[in-house]
């Protein structure tokens, strides 16, 4: 039997779902094979076939395809939601997912506060779980602003206690990881899926994120990054209308037109990203932008307005002063700061009592990678067994 493939089964379904948004109506077969590049109708309608098995899509009296009604609604368990497509669906979004993406709204036009106060809002009546990850996550970028380390120790905490209950998960929670590493300069983290590329296999929710954090790693690496790869999958990721992943693929591929002196593409991508942020009033993406990019991005703030160039300058000094005392209180004078994600993740099962078995089980590895990886963790911290391992790190995470 040929396997499914899954992915182009996903944007099927996120194809017929925009199409009815915007047209009040669903697409024909013809429609479909056209506008998703289907070799034949015959693929297309093993690919509807699955979707009603799934019980995502009906045909009706007509014979017509529609969405079922459960389908209508869009859910997203992505701890960064605007990092998703969910303003293409913000009409389907329940009211929980409508204030996280507030939140975020927020915290991206620099109102740190405000942020920090609808992520708390959430906290007090959400019984999700999902819900939780993404508040106390939002929590965690608007504290870069205001200084508050607590939500890095609480959410950090969160990731290594979270139980992924299959492959697409764990994936997504090794994304939130990197993300979260990647913020606080510790590159060793990248999954080795997503440093070769390997995106297939993860749902539409966190596919952006997996292309714009696989584009930052390329950033990072010693051989050129090969630009017209990049291109290829900044253009996909506009085709999706997701315009905060836009914005970063952007600055990050400004960054490296910089470092190779193409002044073509700098301009391009930079006063590209520059115009989606104006347009939405975020300032965050550009403080954040700013050290990589040094004084060249000034020459493209000029014509900003005043009120959102004044923000920028004023939020910058504070997010350097901030990092540095986050940075600080999770990894400043801990003995376990040499560490990798992974390994720090080992150590707190260990800490909370898991075997090398539950261990490997609940990370999705094999009992002798977890040896591996407690060989690597007993060097590096100069200890001999488990009961020394607790003994020094029993102050982490609390």
């Amino acid at each position: 039997m040929k396997k499914l493939n899954l992915l182009r089964i996903s944007k099927l379904e996120q194809y017929i779902k925009d199409y009815y948004l915007s047209k009040k109506d669903y697409p024909t077969y013809r429609d479909i094979q056209s506008d998703l590049n289907y070799s034949s109708l015959s693929v297309v309608n093993a690919d509807i076939n699955y979707l009603i098995n799934k019980e995502i899509i009906k045909k009706n009296k007509r014979n017509k395809i529609e969405l079922c009604e459960n389908a209508h609604e869009v859910s997203y368990n992505y701890a960064f939601i605007m990092m998703t497509d969910a303003y293409n669906n913000i009409d389907y979004l329940n009211k929980e997912d409508k204030k996280l993406l507030e939140a975020q709204d927020e915290y991206l036009k620099g109102n740190y506060i405000i942020s920090n106060q609808y992520a708390d809002e959430l906290l007090d009546v959400s019984k999700n779980e999902d819900i939780i990850f993404g508040a106390w996550f939002t929590k965690c970028c608007a504290a870069l602003y205001t200084g508050n380390t607590l939500p890095w120790k609480q959410f950090f905490k969160m990731i290594i206690e979270y139980n992924c209950i299959d492959e697409e998960q764990k994936k997504e929670k090794e994304l939130l990881s990197h993300f979260l590493t990647n913020i606080l300069g510790n590159k060793i983290n990248c999954p080795n899926w997503l440093k070769e590329g390997r995106l297939y296999g993860l749902r539409s929710k966190s596919l952006p994120m997996a292309r714009l954090l696989f584009t930052a790693e390329y950033l990072d690496m010693n051989e050129v990054a090969p630009l017209a790869c990049l291109e290829a999958m900044c253009a996909e990721s506009a085709s999706d209308h997701i315009d905060l992943c836009q914005v970063y693929m952007d600055f990050y591929l400004a960054v490296l037109a910089h470092y190779e002196n193409n002044d073509k593409y700098l301009k391009f991508h930079l006063s590209s990203a520059i115009d989606t942020c104006v347009k939405h009033e975020w300032v965050t993406p550009i403080i954040e932008m700013k050290k990589p990019l040094g004084l060249v991005i000034n020459d493209y703030l000029m014509d900003i307005p005043n009120k959102l160039k004044n923000k920028i300058d004023s939020l910058y000094k504070v997010l350097n002063d901030n990092y540095e005392k986050i940075h600080s209180s999770l990894v400043g004078d801990n003995p376990v700061k040499g560490l990798t994600f992974r390994e720090i993740e080992v150590v707190n099962f260990i800490r909370y009592g898991y075997s090398n078995k539950e261990i490997a089980a609940k990370l999705f590895l094999s009992i002798d990678t977890i040896k591996y990886y407690l060989s690597s963790i007993y060097l590096k911290l100069g200890v001999l067994n488990r009961k020394e391992l607790k003994e020094l790190v029993k102050k982490f995470v609390k």
